[in-house]
């Protein structure tokens, strides 16, 4: 078990019983809390900082949305929480854990036991059925059989997966590939649900079921933390807590009450840009109604102008 956790028997793999049930059981009720966080690494011999003095609080129930351009560290962050990158300093603590200073044994086992990961690519094996997939983590897990079984139905079923079982991603939807990968990401029931892109390689229809889907996955179960990496502001939406990241650093920052001010003055924006648009649509068929009528008026003069010659 974690050596840093007093309470280590909330943190054994834990399933279902054995009748099934209609949720996961619940474990403790946890915080994650990054503290100065600096992640430095070496290209070509030159020092590059990923993430510098990143400090935040994500609270079980919650959605945290991490945004910003490319290489301002967002994947380097979520591989730092999810414990497979190691801080140059700083401090990571889940519950009583401190996972900065966990060891590779220590750091493995937090993972298996605490961290869901749902990736751009939707982190299936592809040469294996969406049950065989799901098989794969229980067997990992060491779950008998009967509960292997009663989990994955579970699983299944809470995401509409159950005539797609039998099927390789290949032969999925996109949308389909993205419930089949989040099905693999609870499937240790973990406390913290990490996600890289979710709607990367989505359409708009699949995008906005992905992100229902994540909504109502911590409405379900809001003793779990999800975070959330994603360039798409469409996520804005659903966000309890935004963070913009830039070169590594906290840009900016935005609270519900905050994120709730500005997604509703953004909608008054578009509103007002919407009215102007028309009004300017307006303005130019205007326009080119009075140009016509400059040459009708053109044409009448050039007639009465040529009736003056003959006669």
């Amino acid at each position: 078990m974690l050596k840093t956790m007093n309470h280590t028997e909330d943190i054994e793999p834990q399933t279902i019983n054995d009748s099934g049930s209609d949720n996961f059981p619940k474990k403790i009720n946890n915080r994650l809390i990054l503290k100065d966080l600096f992640l430095i690494y070496k290209e070509k011999e030159i020092d590059v900082v990923a993430i510098q003095g990143f400090n935040a609080t994500f609270n079980a129930g919650e959605i945290s949305v991490i945004m910003g351009p490319s290489g301002s560290g967002k994947t380097s962050l979520l591989k730092l929480i999810g414990g497979v990158l190691t801080p140059n300093s700083g401090e990571i603590l889940f519950g009583e854990a401190k996972v900065s200073e966990m060891d590779e044994n220590e750091l493995a086992e937090y993972r298996r036991n605490s961290i869901g990961f749902l990736f751009q690519d939707k982190n299936l094996i592809p040469h294996l059925t969406i049950y065989e997939n799901l098989e794969f983590i229980f067997d990992y897990q060491n779950f008998s059989h009967k509960k292997t079984s009663a989990q994955i139905e579970f699983l299944l079923k809470e995401l509409n997966l159950q005539d797609r079982s039998s099927h390789r991603p290949t032969q999925l939807s996109g949308g389909q590939n993205q419930r089949a990968g989040l099905a693999v990401a609870l499937a240790n029931n973990p406390e913290i649900i990490l996600t890289d892109e979710p709607s990367g390689e989505l359409d708009s229809v699949s995008r906005n079921e992905i992100i229902k889907l994540l909504k109502t996955t911590i409405e379900k179960y809001p003793e779990k933390i999800l975070i959330i990496v994603t360039h798409d502001p469409e996520f804005l939406s659903i966000a309890d807590h935004v963070y913009f990241l830039e070169d590594g650093k906290i840009k900016s920052h935005m609270d519900s009450v905050e994120l709730g001010e500005f997604l509703k003055n953004k909608t008054i924006n578009k509103v007002k840009n919407g009215i102007n648009d028309t009004q300017i649509t307006i303005q130019k068929s205007d326009f080119e109604a009075l140009k016509e009528k400059i040459k009708e008026m053109q044409k009448k003069i050039e007639k009465i102008e040529a009736t003056k010659r003959i006669y």
